[in-house]
């Protein structure tokens, strides 16, 4: 027959036990949540982030500039990337935003060295840097979220340079 003592410790390991599975089985929900209220920074946003700062991604006008020191580059005409830019400035609306139109897009550019100059000439006709303009601010600007921008950057990143 179990002593009162041991009654005692098994009821403690159940509780402990029982303690850990509700907090492990929460704590990836409770994660989400803070994420979700912008208390906590996730994966997706800090490798936007990370690339929304780099200087050298094939996001930034300097990146063709560059590849054209190293060699010949081709891009599209600028009409063409002008015509790419409106498309995806336009697919944000007043009330949803289509991340497919912008993403298709920018699918339309098959290189790096194209996405570079895109990127410029977004800047020149709305004065935004493209990378920063698809994430966008807090509401009522907050356009495509960082997992959408997320997708673009590993799409752009196994794009061949030239």
């Amino acid at each position: 027959m179990a002593s009162k003592q041991d009654n005692e410790t098994l009821k403690l390991l159940l509780i402990a036990g029982g303690g850990a599975l509700v907090f492990f089985t929460f704590k990836k929900g409770f994660t989400n949540f803070l994420e979700k209220l912008g208390l906590k920074n996730s994966a997706t946003k800090k490798d936007v982030d990370v690339e929304i700062a780099d200087t050298s991604s094939p996001w930034q006008p300097i990146y063709y500039k560059n590849q054209m020191k190293k060699g010949p580059v081709t891009f599209y005409n600028y009409a063409y990337n002008v015509y790419i830019a409106k498309q995806i400035y336009n697919s944000v609306g007043y009330i949803q935003d289509d991340w497919s139109q912008a993403f298709g897009a920018i699918k339309t550019m098959q290189t790096k060295v194209k996405i570079s100059r895109l990127a410029e000439v977004f800047f020149e006709l709305y004065k935004k840097d493209l990378l920063e303009w698809l994430r966008g601010e807090t509401f009522p600007a907050d356009r495509f979220s960082y997992d959408e921008v997320a997708q673009a950057i590993k799409y752009v990143d196994k794009l061949p340079i030239k």
